[in-house]
Protein backbone atom coordinates (compact mmCIF):
# COMPACT_ATOMS: atom_id res chain seq x y z
CA UNK A 1 0.00 0.00 0.00
CA UNK A 2 1.72 3.61 -0.92
CA UNK A 3 -0.03 6.56 0.14
CA UNK A 4 0.93 10.25 0.21
CA UNK A 5 2.84 9.73 3.29
CA UNK A 6 5.13 6.75 1.91
CA UNK A 7 5.79 9.25 -1.06
CA UNK A 8 6.65 11.56 1.01
CA UNK A 9 9.31 9.44 2.49
CA UNK A 10 10.50 8.24 -0.74
CA UNK A 11 10.76 11.70 -2.16
CA UNK A 12 12.60 13.35 0.97
CA UNK A 13 16.27 13.51 0.23
CA UNK A 14 17.09 13.45 3.80
CA UNK A 15 14.84 9.37 3.94
CA UNK A 16 17.45 7.89 5.02
CA UNK A 17 18.58 9.39 8.11
CA UNK A 18 14.50 10.18 9.30
CA UNK A 19 14.30 6.48 9.31
CA UNK A 20 17.47 6.00 11.67
CA UNK A 21 15.38 8.38 13.66
CA UNK A 22 12.27 7.03 13.81
CA UNK A 23 10.15 6.22 17.24
CA UNK A 24 9.38 2.70 15.87
CA UNK A 25 9.82 1.02 12.57
CA UNK A 26 6.00 1.55 12.11
CA UNK A 27 6.49 4.94 11.39
CA UNK A 28 6.60 7.26 8.36
CA UNK A 29 8.07 9.80 9.71
CA UNK A 30 11.07 10.46 11.62
CA UNK A 31 11.35 12.28 15.20
CA UNK A 32 11.47 15.76 14.96
CA UNK A 33 9.00 15.92 11.75
CA UNK A 34 4.87 16.29 11.56
CA UNK A 35 5.67 14.40 8.09
CA UNK A 36 6.13 17.67 6.10
CA UNK A 37 5.06 20.41 8.73
CA UNK A 38 6.33 19.96 11.72
CA UNK A 39 8.60 23.07 11.66
CA UNK A 40 10.97 23.64 14.96
CA UNK A 41 9.71 20.58 16.78
CA UNK A 42 12.32 18.13 18.08
CA UNK A 43 10.67 15.40 19.85
CA UNK A 44 8.30 12.60 18.73
CA UNK A 45 4.94 13.51 17.90
CA UNK A 46 2.29 11.36 16.03
CA UNK A 47 -0.32 13.46 13.31
CA UNK A 48 -3.72 12.26 12.59
CA UNK A 49 -2.42 11.19 9.07
CA UNK A 50 0.42 9.15 10.36
CA UNK A 51 -1.92 7.08 12.56
CA UNK A 52 -4.41 6.40 9.96
CA UNK A 53 -1.06 5.65 7.59
CA UNK A 54 0.41 3.08 10.27
CA UNK A 55 -2.85 1.45 11.43
CA UNK A 56 -4.20 0.66 7.69
CA UNK A 57 -0.45 -0.47 6.79
CA UNK A 58 0.27 -2.87 10.12
CA UNK A 59 -2.61 -3.50 12.41
CA UNK A 60 -4.47 -5.83 10.41
CA UNK A 61 -2.45 -9.19 10.42
CA UNK A 62 -1.24 -9.14 14.32
CA UNK A 63 -1.53 -11.88 16.43
CA UNK A 64 -2.63 -12.36 19.85
CA UNK A 65 -5.38 -10.44 22.52
CA UNK A 66 -8.12 -9.06 21.95
CA UNK A 67 -9.68 -12.31 21.32
CA UNK A 68 -13.16 -11.70 19.54
CA UNK A 69 -16.32 -13.46 20.70
CA UNK A 70 -15.78 -13.02 24.61
CA UNK A 71 -17.67 -9.69 25.39
CA UNK A 72 -21.10 -9.95 23.81
CA UNK A 73 -23.15 -8.25 26.61
CA UNK A 74 -22.73 -5.37 29.00
CA UNK A 75 -21.85 -5.84 32.60
CA UNK A 76 -24.50 -4.31 35.90
CA UNK A 77 -27.98 -4.81 36.63
CA UNK A 78 -30.68 -6.12 34.46
CA UNK A 79 -31.29 -2.68 32.93
CA UNK A 80 -28.31 -2.46 31.44
CA UNK A 81 -27.80 -5.94 30.58
CA UNK A 82 -27.88 -5.72 27.21
CA UNK A 83 -25.70 -6.93 24.26
CA UNK A 84 -22.92 -4.90 22.49
CA UNK A 85 -23.22 -3.68 19.32
CA UNK A 86 -19.91 -4.72 17.76
CA UNK A 87 -17.76 -5.08 19.98
CA UNK A 88 -15.22 -6.85 18.46
CA UNK A 89 -15.20 -3.78 15.45
CA UNK A 90 -12.07 -2.53 16.97
CA UNK A 91 -9.27 -5.01 18.18
CA UNK A 92 -7.44 -4.84 15.44
CA UNK A 93 -6.65 -0.87 16.70
CA UNK A 94 -6.52 -2.17 19.92
CA UNK A 95 -3.89 -4.69 19.50
CA UNK A 96 -2.17 -2.48 17.14
CA UNK A 97 -1.98 0.71 19.42
CA UNK A 98 -1.24 -1.45 22.47
CA UNK A 99 1.69 -3.09 20.83
CA UNK A 100 3.40 0.31 19.07
CA UNK A 101 2.69 1.95 22.47
CA UNK A 102 4.59 -0.73 24.36
CA UNK A 103 7.51 -1.12 21.70
CA UNK A 104 8.08 2.65 22.35
CA UNK A 105 7.82 3.38 25.96
CA UNK A 106 8.92 -0.41 27.18
CA UNK A 107 7.40 -0.39 30.33
CA UNK A 108 8.25 -2.81 32.88
CA UNK A 109 5.80 -4.90 32.56
CA UNK A 110 4.36 -4.69 29.02
CA UNK A 111 -0.01 -3.42 28.82
CA UNK A 112 -1.92 -6.02 27.63
CA UNK A 113 -4.78 -5.77 24.76
CA UNK A 114 -7.65 -7.11 26.92
CA UNK A 115 -6.85 -4.20 29.47
CA UNK A 116 -8.06 -1.63 26.92
CA UNK A 117 -10.86 -3.93 25.65
CA UNK A 118 -12.25 -4.24 29.01
CA UNK A 119 -11.81 -0.25 29.64
CA UNK A 120 -13.50 0.67 26.31
CA UNK A 121 -16.34 -1.86 26.93
CA UNK A 122 -16.45 -0.02 30.78
CA UNK A 123 -16.72 3.09 29.08
CA UNK A 124 -18.15 3.96 26.28
CA UNK A 125 -19.89 0.31 25.45
CA UNK A 126 -17.89 0.24 21.87
CA UNK A 127 -19.66 3.64 20.75
CA UNK A 128 -17.00 5.59 19.13
CA UNK A 129 -19.20 8.32 19.14
CA UNK A 130 -20.18 8.40 22.92
CA UNK A 131 -20.40 11.85 24.95
CA UNK A 132 -20.82 12.07 28.58
CA UNK A 133 -19.84 13.92 31.35
CA UNK A 134 -19.24 13.76 35.31
CA UNK A 135 -19.04 16.27 37.79
CA UNK A 136 -16.01 17.35 39.29
CA UNK A 137 -15.66 20.16 41.58
CA UNK A 138 -19.67 21.37 40.83
CA UNK A 139 -18.74 21.36 36.93
CA UNK A 140 -19.19 19.18 33.88
CA UNK A 141 -16.39 17.53 32.21
CA UNK A 142 -17.00 16.53 28.97
CA UNK A 143 -15.22 13.20 27.30
CA UNK A 144 -15.83 11.48 23.97
CA UNK A 145 -15.03 8.82 21.76
CA UNK A 146 -14.55 4.90 23.14
CA UNK A 147 -12.14 5.30 25.89
CA UNK A 148 -13.99 8.66 27.04
CA UNK A 149 -10.98 11.02 26.80
CA UNK A 150 -11.63 14.57 28.25
CA UNK A 151 -10.15 17.85 27.12
CA UNK A 152 -7.82 17.93 29.52
CA UNK A 153 -5.91 14.67 28.31
CA UNK A 154 -6.15 15.60 24.72
CA UNK A 155 -4.61 18.92 25.35
CA UNK A 156 -2.01 17.91 27.31
CA UNK A 157 -1.18 14.91 24.72
CA UNK A 158 -0.62 18.32 22.40
CA UNK A 159 1.21 20.04 24.68
CA UNK A 160 4.77 20.44 24.70
CA UNK A 161 5.54 22.07 27.44
CA UNK A 162 3.53 20.04 29.59
CA UNK A 163 3.83 16.92 31.74
CA UNK A 164 4.46 14.96 28.79
CA UNK A 165 8.19 15.14 27.43
CA UNK A 166 7.92 13.43 24.95
CA UNK A 167 5.72 11.20 22.26
CA UNK A 168 2.97 13.32 21.95
CA UNK A 169 0.00 13.04 19.92
CA UNK A 170 -1.43 16.29 17.85
CA UNK A 171 -5.58 15.84 17.62
CA UNK A 172 -8.07 18.22 17.74
CA UNK A 173 -11.10 17.90 20.07
CA UNK A 174 -13.16 16.45 16.75
CA UNK A 175 -10.34 13.93 16.44
CA UNK A 176 -11.57 11.97 19.91
CA UNK A 177 -14.57 10.38 18.04
CA UNK A 178 -12.13 8.99 15.18
CA UNK A 179 -11.87 5.32 16.33
CA UNK A 180 -7.96 4.92 15.55
CA UNK A 181 -7.40 8.44 16.82
CA UNK A 182 -8.93 7.73 20.01
CA UNK A 183 -7.31 4.43 21.17
CA UNK A 184 -3.84 5.37 20.09
CA UNK A 185 -4.40 8.89 21.89
CA UNK A 186 -6.29 6.45 25.40
CA UNK A 187 -3.30 4.07 24.91
CA UNK A 188 -0.47 6.70 25.33
CA UNK A 189 -2.96 8.59 27.92
CA UNK A 190 -3.32 5.33 29.87
CA UNK A 191 1.11 4.92 29.52
CA UNK A 192 1.15 8.52 31.15
CA UNK A 193 -0.97 7.75 34.10
CA UNK A 194 1.16 4.32 34.98
CA UNK A 195 4.28 6.98 34.95
CA UNK A 196 2.53 9.32 37.12
CA UNK A 197 1.32 6.81 39.56
CA UNK A 198 4.67 4.91 39.57
CA UNK A 199 6.90 8.35 40.43
CA UNK A 200 4.10 8.78 43.48
CA UNK A 201 5.00 5.45 44.69
CA UNK A 202 8.61 6.68 44.45
CA UNK A 203 8.31 9.35 46.26
CA UNK A 204 6.22 7.76 49.02
CA UNK A 205 8.56 4.84 48.94
CA UNK A 206 11.08 7.95 49.80
CA UNK A 207 9.33 9.48 52.57
CA UNK A 208 8.30 6.17 54.24
CA UNK A 209 11.19 3.21 54.04
CA UNK A 210 8.20 0.80 55.26
CA UNK A 211 6.33 1.13 52.08
CA UNK A 212 9.16 -0.18 49.85
CA UNK A 213 8.16 0.70 46.11
CA UNK A 214 6.06 -1.61 43.94
CA UNK A 215 5.19 -1.36 40.47
CA UNK A 216 1.67 -0.40 39.76
CA UNK A 217 -0.45 -2.92 37.66
CA UNK A 218 -2.14 -2.12 34.80
CA UNK A 219 -5.55 -2.25 36.43
CA UNK A 220 -3.93 -0.07 39.28
CA UNK A 221 -3.44 2.33 36.58
CA UNK A 222 -6.86 2.25 35.50
CA UNK A 223 -7.96 3.18 38.61
CA UNK A 224 -6.38 6.38 38.21
CA UNK A 225 -6.86 6.08 34.50
CA UNK A 226 -10.78 6.87 36.00
CA UNK A 227 -9.57 9.70 37.68
CA UNK A 228 -12.27 12.09 39.30
CA UNK A 229 -15.78 9.75 38.25
CA UNK A 230 -17.78 9.74 41.12
CA UNK A 231 -18.90 5.71 40.55
CA UNK A 232 -15.20 5.54 40.16
CA UNK A 233 -15.66 2.01 42.26
CA UNK A 234 -18.40 0.82 40.88
CA UNK A 235 -16.75 1.93 37.05
CA UNK A 236 -14.08 -0.16 37.89
CA UNK A 237 -15.85 -3.34 39.01
CA UNK A 238 -17.58 -3.29 35.88
CA UNK A 239 -14.26 -3.30 34.05
CA UNK A 240 -12.72 -5.62 36.27
CA UNK A 241 -15.40 -7.95 35.18
CA UNK A 242 -14.96 -7.59 31.60
CA UNK A 243 -11.50 -7.87 32.09
CA UNK A 244 -12.09 -11.74 33.33
CA UNK A 245 -14.08 -12.52 30.70
CA UNK A 246 -11.40 -11.79 28.40
CA UNK A 247 -8.79 -13.10 30.19
CA UNK A 248 -10.51 -16.43 30.46
CA UNK A 249 -11.11 -16.72 26.99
Amino acid sequence: MTNELDLEVINNPNAQEDNEKKAHPWRFCGEGRHCAENPGHVKDMLSVDEIHAIADEYFSDLPGQPIAGILTKRAGDKTTDQPFKNPDKYDNLIRGWVHYWNDVLKPMHPMEPNIVKALMASESGFNETSYNYFIHKGKKVPVRGLLQITEETWRILNDHKGELHDHYVDLIEQDLFDPSVNICAGVRWLFQKHNLLSKLRMQRAKKDPTKPYQEPTWQETIIYYKGYSSDKEKGFQIFQEFYNQLQRG
